[in-house]
């Protein structure tokens, strides 16, 4: 569990396009379903939950937070929608892992 967490590069990198987003999807929709897995990971690594809840939160254009990224194929600010929907997946995800916590 700790492997598949490092391993999604949001504890050491800063720039959300270096994060493996198959791996977050991964943790958010398997390991962290187990309560053990939820407990550890809030109770010692809260850094992973405060960098993806603060890329998903709103921003102000230019902020690089999700609400101001572009769907398409142009440059800058612009993810692919692959991409776009994986990160409303983790967002949906983490959203139902948080309302299951006491």
């Amino acid at each position: 569990f700790i492997q598949k967490l490092q391993s999604t590069n949001v504890l050491s990198e800063n720039d959300w396009q270096k994060w493996n987003l198959d791996a977050i999807v991964d943790l958010v929709e398997g390991s962290l379903m187990n309560p053990v897995h939820m407990n550890f990971a809030l109770a010692k690594n809260e850094k992973f939950f405060k960098k993806i809840l603060n890329f998903l939160k709103p921003g102000p254009p230019g902020s690089g937070h999700f609400s101001t990224l572009g769907v398409g194929s142009g440059g800058g600010e612009w993810v692919n929608i692959n991409s776009h929907y994986t990160i409303v997946r983790i967002g949906c995800g983490l959203l139902d892992l948080l309302s299951m916590c006491d």
